[in-house]
């Protein structure tokens, strides 16, 4: 019985890992070209450079401190998860359901792991 994923696909889940960690990283840490990101999570938290910074509450999953309900801009596996299932999509796009499901999953995992490695290094 042949398997069902090739080499390609192999190289591709790869690609969305290492994508997703990246992207995550750059919108959630990095201020970006022209600190258009930066800008973005400021305006997004309603902040204005006169304000006092807002309240941040650390989060349960993954202990980075972000507003209660802006995860995906703040918190590198919130937003991790997201960009995994677009970056999924598009990569594995003709496969059936429940294996994109089960790859955005991995996919998200990965960049997890990875985001982990990273800060402990």
């Amino acid at each position: 019985m042949a398997s069902p994923f090739t080499l390609m696909d192999a190289f591709l889940f790869t690609v969305a890992v290492l994508a997703t960690f990246r992207i995550a990283m750059l919108v959630v840490l990095d201020e970006g070209p022209l600190k258009m990101f930066g800008t973005l999570r400021a305006v997004c938290r309603g902040w204005r450079p006169e304000d006092p910074l807002p309240l941040l509450v650390k989060h349960v999953l993954c202990g980075y401190d972000h507003p209660p309900t802006d995860g995906v801009l703040f918190c590198p596996y919130c937003a991790g998860v997201w960009i995994a299932g677009v970056i999924t999509g598009v990569l594995f796009y003709g496969h059936p359901w429940h294996i994109v499901a089960a790859i955005w999953f991995a996919v998200a995992g990965g960049a997890a792991f990875l985001e982990r490695t990273a800060n402990h290094y």
